[in-house]
């Protein structure tokens, strides 16, 4: 016996893996935190011009990165640090664009081509 769709169960099918990659993969959650913290964290984000959930995002990966660590030797742990890389450089230096100029003018400029 052929399995058979009935006419909408592509769109059924399409929709169901749009939902899968949309809201599954890129874990979505509610945070109800009490008045005063919630407070604290706008006051922060205020300040330091970074949004609410990136504040958030940083603390919980700051929190598991730790919980990840107390089943090592305390030395270790209190010696462990991240690795050093250099900044990553630009690949061409930024430059102003010129009144009336616009990128593919800019391109046109850079390859020397009319």
């Amino acid at each position: 016996m052929a399995l058979r769709l009935a006419p909408h169960g592509w769109e059924t099918l399409r929709y169901r893996k749009w939902y899968q990659i949309r809201y599954r993969l890129p874990m979505a959650m509610n945070l109800r935190l009490p008045d005063e913290l919630a407070e604290r964290l706008r006051a922060l984000a205020d300040e330091t011009g970074r949004s609410q959930q990136v504040l958030v995002r940083t603390a919980v990966e700051q929190f598991l990165d730790q919980q990840e660590l107390k089943h090592l030797n305390p030395w270790l742990r209190a010696n462990l640090q991240p690795a050093r890389m250099p900044p990553r450089s630009p690949a061409m230096p930024r430059r102003p664009v010129p009144p009336g100029w616009d990128s593919t003018a800019i391109v046109r400029d850079l390859r020397g081509s009319k």
